[in-house]
């Protein structure tokens, strides 16, 4: 059972990497917007950035249920649980 809390653990980390980082370029698309001093947005920007807000719930949704499964199917001690916990704070802090 140790490999398979491992392997979700892991797994949450690097779900949480990934949104992340799309989180990140949201935000620089959203800088681009804003210090562009265009007073439009082009469609295709707008387009890419309501796709990419959808994909982001999607994972946040998702990374969200695998925390609760990994909480209780594997009963993760203290040190794990800091890790999974702290990955979902530092998620909060970004959005």
């Amino acid at each position: 059972m140790t490999l398979k809390k491992d392997e979700a653990i892991q797994g949450i980390l690097s779900d949480f990497e990934t949104l992340s980082n799309l989180v990140l370029t949201q935000l620089d698309l959203l800088e681009y917007i804003v210090t562009s001093g265009d007073i439009s947005v082009p469609d295709e920007l707008l387009k890419k950035i309501n796709n990419q807000e959808k994909e982001i719930d999607k994972k946040e949704v998702k990374l969200s249920e695998k925390v609760v499964n990994t909480i209780v199917l594997y009963h993760p001690v203290a040190s794990e649980l800091r890790k999974i916990m702290t990955s979902g704070d530092n998620f909060s802090l970004i959005c």
